[in-house]
């Protein structure tokens, strides 16, 4: 007998949400029935989910790909051509707060607000900056799937001891995409489907407990499944308006009348059958544009606009446990060629802060040839780095990271201005270096003692008395060392080298030519 206010069921059967039958009230038959039961119901006992699955649905991501979302003191609006009518499909708080919402045709939004700017949707490039973001999520998880048009799915249960445990994981998340100006609804349950169904609704909720799951779905409203538009309706003119509702019909019956991709996509949610998704694969290198919607000259806006791809990239370096050692700046202009920046660095690095000072750095010394519309950075190169990028190992001189200090010279005086100076296998003292990038070994090889100072070019010394003079009689030390080479080149000496001390105690590296014993030259000095 039906309770009071108990609704009557559509079909005599009844599923609870935990996929288990219900038992009949009477005591089954003696002898089991032949005939197949007009019902397929779920396994008896499904194993709970072991993996748990964040949803993050970007709500405004048309505005994110024009760069609209960081503005708030403009009114930005992005339009849609639906059947020949422009209409706005998203904006700003700015414009919003001036009555141009979604819906409002284009019309009515200058109407509204004159000064409004406005920007075409551009779903590829949409297409880029989820997928953009989906690579910057992967610092918190490897497994990440990208869901058009605007959904990423990241399996986060293999994370949460290295984050601390799941609040502080979705603390994280929320404080960094907030600083990116990512609006987003953020949902966490055992499925991913069921993670994605409550991510799009009213009230999306955290969830890590699986045997609360079929609770948590059979509350959420069927228009999450965004199943066709046809079948919502002929569920709603049933009066099934949730989740729970559907799943309280029998198996085979709702799966012969809305379709049996329609029943797999529910168990699916509670975890009773498999639910595959492919993996996002990161590209080998980074590349991000950003509009800057306005014409600017000033670099502030440029380096804000930067800064916010710098982070991204910091994101996508953590991912990839690597860093970069150059970056690529490319400044677009209206009706000139674009403005190319190389950004070197001394050594590869994943920090943001030392990547956007060495970029402050470069950028202070540029002249604008016109108005920038368009910010792009690019990491061609991403390299592996071998554990001293972080804090663990210290890679300061004195208290001073000398990578930041070559950069920062570079940055200012020019690249050509400052290098490293490595040694050669070379006889030829005048020979036996080079120039190379700072921070570049000497190659090992067994090498006499050389002075540390040595002349660009040997000095000739006065001689008294056939012994060679320099503030006082010089004394040898040790010698003759005979370099005796070069002559396929051209460039032969054939030279003898003393270690001379003076009267002031200053030891020098002084040699005379065998073809001209009488003469001695100065070639260095000994610190």
């Amino acid at each position: 007998m039906r309770k009071p206010g108990q609704s009557r069921s559509l079909f005599p059967t009844l599923l609870h949400t935990d996929n288990t039958r219900r038992e009949a009230a009477q005591p089954p038959p003696a002898a089991p029935q032949t005939a197949p039961s007009p019902v397929s119901t779920a396994p008896e006992r499904a194993e709970l989910p072991r993996t748990l699955w964040l949803a993050l649905q970007c709500t405004e991501l048309p505005l994110l790909a024009c760069g609209g979302a960081r503005i708030s003191d403009q009114p930005v609006a992005i339009i849609v051509d639906e059947k020949g009518a422009l209409s706005v499909c998203a904006s700003n708080d700015c414009a919003v707060a001036q009555g141009v919402t979604v819906g409002v045709p284009l019309t009515a939004a200058y109407a509204l607000v004159p000064d409004l700017i406005t920007r075409e949707r551009d779903e590829k490039k949409e297409q880029r900056v989820l997928e953009r973001l989906a690579a910057w999520s992967m610092q918190f998880t490897s497994t990440v799937n990208v869901l058009a048009p605007n959904t990423l799915l990241l399996e986060v249960q293999g994370s949460l001891k290295l984050f601390g445990g799941l609040p502080t994981l979705v603390q994280q998340l929320h404080e960094q995409l907030r600083d990116r100006h990512v609006r987003h609804r953020l949902a966490v349950a055992p499925t991913a489907r069921a993670a994605l169904w409550s991510a799009r609704s009213p009230t999306p909720v955290v969830l890590d407990d699986a045997t609360r799951l079929p609770d948590l779905i059979s509350r959420l409203p069927l228009s999450v499944t965004r199943w066709p538009l046809r079948t919502l309706q002929r569920l709603d003119g049933m009066g099934l308006r949730q989740i729970g509702d559907v799943l309280r019909l029998p198996r085979d019956g709702f799966a012969r009348r809305f379709g049996r991709e329609r029943r797999l996509e529910l168990d699916q949610a509670l975890g009773i059958a498999p639910d595959p998704r492919t993996p996002f694969v990161m590209a080998p290198e980074f590349e991000a544009h950003l509009d800057l919607l306005c014409e600017t000259e000033r670099i502030t806006h440029i380096e804000h606009a930067l800064g916010e791809l710098i982070d991204e990239l910091e994101g996508v370096l953590r991912a990839h446990q690597c860093g970069v050692a150059a970056l690529r700046i490319t400044l677009a202009h209206l009706d000139i060629d674009a403005t190319c920046v190389q950004v070197g660095l001394a050594a590869p690095t994943r920090d943001a802060v030392r990547l956007k000072r060495v970029v402050h750095e470069r950028l202070d010394a540029l002249t604008l040839r016109a108005p920038v519309v368009d910010v792009a950075l690019r990491a061609a190169a991403l390299v592996p780095l071998d554990g001293r990028d972080g804090d663990l190992f210290s890679r300061s001189v004195n208290g001073y990271d000398w990578p930041q200090l070559v950069e920062t010279l570079r940055a200012r005086l020019g690249v050509s201005a400052v290098h490293g100076v490595c040694l050669v296998p070379e006889h030829r003292p005048e020979a036996a270096w080079r120039y190379v990038e700072p921070g570049t070994t000497s190659p090992a090889f067994a090498a006499a003692t050389r002075p540390l100072w040595m002349l660009s070019e040997p000095v000739r010394l006065p001689v008294r008395e056939g012994w060679p003079q320099w503030d006082g009689a010089l004394r040898i030390l040790r010698g003759p060392e005979r370099i005796e080479t070069g002559w396929w080149d051209g460039r032969d000496v054939a030279r003898d080298y003393y270690v001379a001390v003076n009267p002031h105690t200053l030891h020098l590296w002084i040699y005379r030519r065998r073809r001209a014993p009488r003469d001695w030259y100065l070639h260095g000095v000994f610190a």
